[in-house]
C-alpha cells in the first residue's frame, strides 16, 4: 500500500528511500550486485521478459505470414487454372453447338 501511495515501486523503497545505513553503499558493490539492484529498481527483468515474448510472437507471426503467402500463391494458381479450364469448356461448348448446328443443316 505504501509504494502505491508514494508512487514508487517496492524495490525503490527498499533500495533507495528506506535503505539501511549499512546497506547504503550498494552502488559501490561488485557488478553482479549492482546489476541485480538496478534490475529490481527498474523492473528490467519484466522488461526483458516482455521483449523476449514479443520476439517470439514476432517470429511466430512471421512464420504464419510466410505460410499464408504460400497458400495464397497456391490458391491464385488454382484460380487461374480454373479460369483457364472454364474458358476452354466454354469454347468447347460453343464449338460443339456450332458443329451441332452444321450437322442439323
Amino acid at each position: 500500500m505504501v509504494p502505491s501511495l508514494m508512487g514508487v515501486s517496492k524495490a525503490v523503497l527498499d533500495n533507495v528511500i528506506f535503505v539501511h545505513q549499512e546497506e547504503s553503499n550498494w552502488p559501490l558493490a561488485d557488478g553482479a550486485t549492482i546489476k541485480k539492484k538496478f534490475d529490481e529498481i527498474f523492473a528490467a527483468t519484466k522488461y526483458t521478459k516482455a521483449l523476449e515474448t514479443l520476439r517470439k510472437l514476432r517470429l511466430e507471426k512471421t512464420q504464419e505470414v510466410k505460410e499464408m503467402r504460400l497458400k495464397l500463391d497456391t490458391l491464385k494458381s488454382h484460380k487461374d487454372m480454373a479460369a483457364s479450364l472454364s474458358a476452354d469448356i466454354a469454347a468447347g461448348k460453343a464449338k460443339a453447338e456450332r458443329l451441332h448446328q452444321e450437322i442439323q443443316e
